[in-house]
């Protein structure tokens, strides 16, 4: 299942300001879909290691590493608040909605030259698992928040 599909299901309206629930039996509710959502991301991205074997091409690994945590990011976060995030602005943005240990330096880096540098100037990494844990570790961390939590942006 894609998250498109799951963004055509059903789901508890949010409140109108869109700050959180309006009732606790809204938290519960929306908080089963956003987990529900991370867990969907977590199998496309299981489907992006897969196709990671079988070209090895770091670029495009990268690609859908992004691609599906944008996809989670715009369900969580706000279509039109994410879509404007473009650039290292959106590896910044990643860096600033999880935990500490999610995406280090290195992988930031090596993310950015894959994703928005020529890669004929970068040595990029031959084995991307980390790119995949560091991934996994942010879908993660954001089905442990709280829904109605936001970050400035």
């Amino acid at each position: 299942m894609s998250i498109r599909r799951l963004e055509k299901a059903e789901r508890r309206p949010r409140s109108a300001n869109c700050d959180g629930p309006e009732h606790p039996s809204d938290e519960m509710n929306f908080r089963n879909f956003s987990e529900a959502l991370c867990s969907v991301a977590l199998e496309d991205l299981e489907v992006a290691k897969l196709r990671y074997r079988q070209h090895m091409d770091p670029v495009r690994c990268a690609v859908c590493i992004s691609l599906v945590l944008r996809h989670l990011a715009s369900e969580l976060y706000g279509e039109r608040r994410v879509l404007r995030i473009r650039g290292v602005r959106w590896l910044n943005f990643l860096v600033r909605t999880s935990s500490e240990r999610t995406f280090q330096p290195h992988v930031i880096e090596t993310m950015s030259a894959a994703l928005y540098a020529e890669p004929s100037n970068y040595e990029l990494p031959r084995d991307c698992g980390f790119w995949f844990q560091a991934a996994e570790r942010w879908i993660r961390d954001q089905a442990e928040k709280p829904a109605h939590i936001t970050v400035a942006g």
